[in-house]
């Protein structure tokens, strides 16, 4: 009697420890431990998150693309529309990387870090050229190569 009242109590003991477990692991209760754990400054993203702004990186990547065909007329209307197409995805971009920039305690992703702030360096100088009275479009062309220098070397 007593050897299956040990048996029930450790059942109940291992339950009540994979019970706390599950909750610990929570969404929750990880962000209250992060805001303990983690120097104030430090960045936490979500992997979410950072699929979603990915994601929302590539169509803006896209659409540059797109933008940066030539406009089959070389009338004023075609090449301003043209310039707005492009000056709209690079800004678009830009905020994507700064959602996704740490602060200066650091961040969950310290690779993309590093070529995240080379990639928006990239994205600013593209959209000061592409501003200009006769825009250049040279460097918006190497943002659109940009996603590859950090992909060639993560993968």
């Amino acid at each position: 009697m007593n050897s299956l009242r040990i048996k029930q109590l450790t059942i109940l003991i291992i339950i009540a420890i994979c019970l706390l477990i599950l909750v610990a692991c929570s969404n929750d209760v990880a962000k209250s431990l992060r805001k303990v754990t983690y120097p104030p400054d430090f960045t936490y993203t979500e992997p979410a998150q950072v699929r979603s702004n990915m994601d929302e990186l590539a169509l803006q990547m896209r659409l540059l693309d797109q933008a940066l065909v030539p406009p089959q007329d070389d009338d004023e209307l075609a090449m301003e529309r043209q310039r707005n197409e492009v000056l709209t995805s690079l800004k678009e971009m830009s905020k994507i990387a700064t959602e996704l920039s740490a602060g200066n305690g650091g961040s969950n992703h310290p690779y993309m870090q590093d070529y995240l702030r080379d990639f928006a360096k990239k994205v600013d100088r593209a959209k000061v050229n592409a501003s200009f009275a006769q825009p250049n479009y040279y460097f918006a062309g190497k943002v659109s190569g940009g996603c590859t220098n950090c992909h060639r070397v993560v993968r």
